[in-house]
């Protein structure tokens, strides 16, 4: 949906190129979901009063002639957009509420469990604590050892940082454990079930835990996906060609912003914020 929105953005920005307006053709076309996303990003863009569509070879003079206005209508779209995907996301922050441990976006807490382990929470992250295993669908048994567990969209990851842990889909007697040792990563996702353990960078995985963050030429996406977990709001990435840049760089979790800016900076890259919670590069 964001990147349907994304497309509508730039071609009605009146400096859409041909060749740019034959990608986002081929984009939309690309899968049903994409269609259908396109569609939905339309019809919002034409609430807003922009009634004619991309299928239009001519582009709109007076938005040309009126950027002032044009601003503004973005803002209002990308509200309006916003606003027609918040459902999900209200239930999952009623779920955080009401979870025994949550923390909210940018903070961190660590919990004393009555077992005498210890739970550390990073960002915006909920954990219900039952000391048994019938109604748990992914289970991490410790086997003396540290490590930690993410949950993000449909995919889960077990990270070991001592000794090891045995991973299980179920309970049940049908499913073989998977072992995962020191500096080993298993992950999980719904249509590829549980794959084997790969090793990873225990530093770059658990700078976390220090407050701080590190990537090594990963893609911009990635780490503005990461950032804005520890920030409200949304941040947009209005050109597709710079979500494959490659940043490299150590950032502080307590100012995601900072680091935003410092990045748009080394990329030689635009930064618009309407307001804190909508900050567009491109």
């Amino acid at each position: 949906r964001d990147e349907a929105l994304e497309w509508m953005i730039r071609i009605h920005s009146g400096a859409i190129s041909d060749a740019m307006r034959a990608e986002c053709d081929a984009w939309r076309t690309q899968t049903p979901a994409h269609a259908r996303a396109y569609r939905d990003a339309e019809l919002l863009w034409q609430d807003v009063g922009h009634v004619r569509s991309h299928s239009s070879s001519h582009t709109d003079d007076r938005l040309q002639q009126e950027p002032g206005r044009n601003t503004w209508i973005i803002a209002a779209c990308l509200l309006l957009f916003i606003g027609a995907s918040l459902m999900e996301p209200v239930r999952e922050w009623i779920s955080v509420a009401t979870a025994d441990y949550h923390t909210g976006v940018g903070e961190q807490r660590t919990v004393a469990l009555e077992d005498g382990n210890t739970i550390q929470l990073n960002t915006d992250t909920a954990v219900n604590v039952a000391f048994s295993d019938g109604r748990r669908q992914l289970n991490a048994r410790a086997l003396g050892t540290a490590f930690s567990v993410r949950h993000h969209q449909d995919t889960t990851t077990v990270t070991v940082m001592e000794h090891s842990v045995q991973v299980t889909l179920s309970p049940s007697a049908e499913n073989v454990p998977l072992i995962v040792h020191e500096g080993e990563q298993a992950l999980f996702a719904p249509a590829q079930g549980l794959r084997g353990a790969r090793r990873v960078d225990l530093g770059m995985q658990t700078a976390w835990q220090c407050g701080k963050l590190i990537f090594q030429n990963k893609p911009l996406a990635e780490v503005v996906a990461e950032l804005s977990r520890y920030r409200h709001g949304h941040i947009l990435i209005l050109n597709p060609a710079l979500r494959h840049l490659s940043v490299t760089g150590l950032f502080d979790t307590a100012t995601p912003d900072v680091a935003l800016r410092i990045i748009h900076r080394t990329l030689s890259i635009h930064e618009t914020t309407f307001t804190p919670y909508m900050v567009l590069l491109h």
